[in-house]
């Protein structure tokens, strides 16, 4: 229909036939057009099956003529057959009363446009609930092409999250994610970086620490000739993102003397290393966690971070059908009964070398730091916190906090 109202388009009803394709019996309908205008000149009204269509509905044809189908099948608009040309007749009648609850035939542009404008750009979900909810609106009509926003897309567009990876290396040592975490505070041993291995294939960790950006070459270089002199295996591919700290000339000749693969993720994309970064922040939030348990200094995280690493790989895991990672990549099955709460009380055997004299007392008083391969580490608070290494501990006090400061309390 051609029709126009002042400068804008108005809507129109008709009254027009439906026959209905499956028992060809007609029906009386009336209908609303939008949006119509009036092109000076024109002796006949037109329907536009291209705007008919993109506004979600569908068209049946047959040598008796054509149908147009809502979404849900049912025929709303009949045209009869072809008598001049391309063009088709819909036997229809205006009607200049207002007839409540009219079949719509609106088109979803601009109408949804304008109301997806309106209403501040809220989402197809969203819309759909409009009708029914406010009044002033009826309802409308959603084609089965999604429409596209040009300034929703500029504003409100969002990376999607990565699904997980679905392929995993089946060999132990066949596949390590690295990344390197940066800490705002020098720790004990004046290191200020993270580097963490985790391997694809148990999900065991290994952490370095490092003094500088600059040294994860000859801590990577040592870690992997570490597992290659005891394992029985050797690394076949290295996973990291693009820093500057895995481009190093030194480390990628290591690699290619070796025959690793170096796979790296698209620049800034952190997440196609989402792995790596992921149990970076995990071993982290448990450093965290079990430093403050304690209230021992910010300094001391070197500890903590090392502390949870040993008690990763000694936990069972989900996707491991709730295996531990140290089973996986050694065969044997670990032991926890030597673990300990961290930042507890110990008291430590004194070696003879430690005694002035025979009244020397033969253990003192010390804080639990973490595990060396066959023992413990301690901090010796009354001797400016040298840093103590034992085997024995013969009692161990867990160290609870109190608004007054801080008091060791029996285990």
């Amino acid at each position: 229909m051609q029709f126009r109202g002042g400068d804008r388009a108005i809507p129109l009803l008709i009254e027009h036939e439906i026959i209905d394709p499956k028992d060809r019996t007609t029906r009386t309908a009336i209908s609303k057009l939008w949006p119509v205008y009036y092109v000076p000149g024109m002796t006949m009204h037109l329907l536009s099956t291209g705007q008919l269509l993109q506004s979600g509905l569908s068209i049946e044809g047959t040598m008796d003529g054509s149908t147009f189908c809502d979404s849900s099948g049912d025929a709303v608009l009949s045209v009869l057959p072809n008598l001049w040309g391309s063009i088709q007749v819909v036997r229809t009648y205006i009607i200049k009363n207002n007839v409540p609850n009219p079949v719509s035939l609106v088109i979803r542009h601009p109408d949804y446009e304008t109301i997806h404008c309106q209403l501040g750009h809220i989402s197809d979900e969203a819309m759909r609930h409009i009708s029914d909810n406010v009044e002033g609106t009826e309802k409308i009509c959603f084609t089965n092409k999604k429409y596209v926003c040009c300034s929703c897309t500029l504003g409100k567009l969002h990376q999607h999250s990565f699904p997980e990876n679905p392929k995993h290396s089946s060999k132990t040592l066949g596949l390590i994610h690295s990344d390197l975490l940066e800490l705002p505070t020098l720790s004990y041993s004046k290191y200020k970086w993270v580097i963490i291995f985790l391997d694809d294939y148990s999900s065991y960790c290994r952490v370095a620490f490092l003094c500088k950006k600059s040294d994860a070459a000859e801590a990577i270089k040592a870690v992997f000739w570490l597992w290659s002199n005891t394992t029985f295996h050797s690394v076949k591919r290295l996973h990291t993102d693009n820093g500057g700290e895995y481009m190093t000339l030194e480390l990628q000749s290591f690699l290619h003397e070796q025959g690793i693969v170096h796979e790296t993720s698209t620049l800034h994309v952190y997440q196609q290393n989402g792995q790596a970064e992921w149990l970076n922040q995990t071993q982290l939030e448990k450093a965290q966690s079990i430093q403050l348990e304690v209230c021992l200094p910010d300094s001391w995280w070197e500890f903590a971070f090392a502390t949870v690493t040993h008690v990763y790989n000694h936990t069972p895991i989900k996707h491991l059908k709730w295996k531990t990672p140290q089973k996986i990549f050694t065969g044997e099955k670990p032991k926890i009964s030597h673990l300990h709460v961290f930042g507890c009380g110990a008291y430590v055997y004194l070696a003879n070398k430690f005694h002035a004299n025979k009244l020397t007392l033969c253990s003192e008083l010390m804080i639990f730091i973490g595990y060396e391969n066959n023992g413990y580490r301690f901090i010796c608070h009354t001797q400016g916190n040298v840093i103590f290494h034992s085997t024995q501990v013969s009692r161990t006090y867990r160290v609870g906090l109190l608004q007054s400061g801080r008091k060791l309390t029996t285990k």
